[in-house]
């Protein structure tokens, strides 16, 4: 990812540092126009999340989509079962006991669209047992997107929804669950969220010569923030 400093729209950084600190989950989508070109300047934002998120030792999955029209079923399969092998990492990190999942349960997963629903079935459990903070940061999942497969992933974005917005027994909020999305066009998937549940900012300034990159006025670094370091 280079370790040059990146820029960034100050509106597009203030909607992200809220999110990181605010309490409890959130969901939040940087959007931008259309663009074919990838890596696109969307696609930079999750860059510098994830980049800043690890240099923190924040507890982080992520993904980034890139175009596939041939093999779209193919990149779907794999888009989630890199997410739930970044999980199992994450857990494997925690100084708890060890989630008792079988080989035969992973087993089952067969890299078929036709086992999707036990994948899927598989990374909400591994979200419930993830760490009491854990960042997701997704770019272009309306690359994956398709007549066809949208089904697909509107089930693994309402996963990801739906554990955000879990609590325990008490009502209290058992998890934090930071999920960024960052897109370069529409998304049918995101669009049938509520605006209470997603958080949407557009980026401004959309010429290609005002690309993220070098310092100017109205931009800034990202920064993330804990919400201990807060408090």
């Amino acid at each position: 990812m280079g370790s040059a400093p990146v820029y960034f729209e100050n509106n597009v950084v203030s909607a992200i540092r809220d999110w990181s600190i605010a309490p409890g989950s959130g969901l939040l989508r940087i959007g931008g126009i259309s663009e074919m070109k990838y890596p696109s300047a969307t696609s930079a934002i999750s860059a510098s999340v994830v980049r800043t998120a690890s240099n923190l030792d924040f507890p982080l999955i992520h993904l980034f989509c890139g175009w596939s029209v041939k093999q779209k079923e193919a990149s779907i399969i794999s888009a989630l079962y890199s997410l739930i092998r970044q999980l199992t990492d994450q857990m494997d990190a925690l100084d708890e006991e060890p989630l008792s999942f079988s080989s035969a349960r992973f087993q089952e997963l067969d890299g078929t669209i036709e086992t999707w629903d036990k994948a899927i079935s598989t990374f909400s459990e591994l979200l419930l047992n993830a760490p009491s903070t854990l960042f997701v940061i997704i770019d272009g999942v309306e690359r994956l997107e398709s007549e066809q497969y949208n089904q697909y992933i509107s089930s693994l974005v309402n996963v990801l929804s739906n554990q955000a917005n879990k609590c325990d027994p008490c009502g209290r909020i058992s998890k934090r669950l930071k999920v960024l999305f960052t897109t370069a066009g529409p998304c049918a998937s995101l669009n049938k969220l509520d605006e209470k549940v997603l958080k949407t900012v557009a980026m401004k300034r959309q010429s290609t010569k005002r690309r993220p990159g070098e310092a100017r006025l109205g931009r800034s670094q990202i920064v993330l923030r804990s919400e201990k370091e807060e408090g």
